[in-house]
């Protein structure tokens, strides 16, 4: 457990429960972070908490039942917490969610004010089409949380839950960056100091990696393919895959500020994350929708319009082979870049917390 708080103990509380948090990498590590980040600003003392490592634990069916037994070892803190703030694992929420709602009904009793459950759904569990299990943990989850908060407006098309809030979450973009940003209106075309290619995320299948990986295995004819300068940012169980094609760099700490620092380019993003992070700085974004669920994950968000959606391997080898002939206009990059940092910011996002933490 850890606190991301310097504020003082008599500003309300929200405990942010969370598979992992950083310096771990991922979608779900920097909403928190970042929400976090807000929050304190807001006045709000905030207070991560997260089991030990996958590998420091049980696995399997004894791996669950070690995190129940673990989660009733925090309910001291959670007892007093003015906001549980649980990021898509409900399930470990299970055996506490009644003596919670017991200790604060006898709160009430007192005169002073219960806690709110609030619950944010980050994603999809990675298979298609999502299991009966699967849609039955949402939909208890919304039932038994005060209010809930989906990150992407797919959700509901394939979970039966109905949140309160839409969101995409936020980037953020320094001043330093913005004035690099500014620097030059000129047009550039393909260069040798930077990749043709940047695949930006997980190393994993369920990321539409798997098509990009079979669609280069499968054209080592293709000069127009062969010869792209590609690099992965990212880790995980595609890398020895990944290393037969380009380079991989491996998690990238300050993502935004090394794309800054690149001549716009492509970068295949693999969730909202990677989108904002690359549109926010100028670059171009493709994505991999490789079944129903994810291509209503992008065409559903108000990003569709700036993303070049492929949806089989036809489409992603005539991407390969053709797209890398048209330079990129740092202008239109620029007015993409704030437009982007205007309309997803992190703040934004942390207000729609404090909404739901205050009312």
């Amino acid at each position: 457990m850890q606190s991301h708080s310097a504020q003082s103990p008599s500003n309300p509380t929200v405990v942010m429960l969370t598979p992992s948090c950083h310096p771990a990498h991922g979608g779900v590590e920097t909403h928190v972070a970042e929400v976090s980040q807000e929050l304190n600003k807001m006045g709000w003392q905030v207070l991560m908490l997260t089991p030990p490592p996958i590998n420091k634990r049980p696995g399997g069916k004894l791996g669950l039942i070690w995190l129940w037994g673990w989660m009733l070892g925090q309910l001291p803190l959670l007892s007093v917490a003015n906001v549980i703030q649980i990021h898509d694992v409900f399930l470990w929420f299970w055996p506490v969610w009644p003596l919670i709602k017991l200790i604060w009904w006898y709160r009430r009793i007192l005169g002073k004010m219960p806690g709110k459950i609030i619950t944010t759904f980050h994603g999809w569990e990675g298979n298609f089409p999502p299991t009966f299990w699967q849609k039955f943990n949402k939909w208890l989850a919304e039932h038994l949380s005060t209010a809930t908060v989906a990150v992407g407006d797919y959700l509901p098309q394939f979970y039966p839950i109905r949140p309160q809030v839409i969101t995409y979450g936020g980037v953020r973009v320094s001043g330093a960056e913005l004035s690099a940003l500014s620097a030059t209106s000129a047009s550039l075309a393909r260069s040798t100091d930077k990749p043709d290619l940047i695949y930006f995320g997980r190393l994993a299948d369920d990321t539409g990696l798997a098509l990009l990986l079979e669609t280069l295995k499968n054209e080592p004819q293709n000069d127009e393919i062969a010869t792209l300068k590609l690099e992965f940012w990212g880790d995980g169980s595609l890398r020895s895959a990944c290393q037969k094609f380009g380079t991989v760099v491996g998690w990238v700490d300050q993502p935004v500020k090394k794309l800054q620092q690149l001549a716009p380019t492509w970068v295949l993003a693999s969730g909202y994350l990677s989108v904002l992070e690359a549109l926010a700085v100028g670059h171009k974004v493709v994505v991999i929708a490789d079944n129903q669920l994810k291509l209503a994950y992008y065409q559903l968000s108000p990003l569709v319009s700036d993303l070049v959606i492929l949806k089989s391997p036809t489409e992603l080898r005539d991407f390969l082979s053709h797209q890398f002939k048209t330079p990129i206009l740092r202008t239109d990059s620029q007015i993409q870049a704030r437009r982007i940092q205007q309309q997803f910011s992190w703040q934004k996002v942390a207000k729609i917390y404090q909404t739901f933490y205050e009312t």
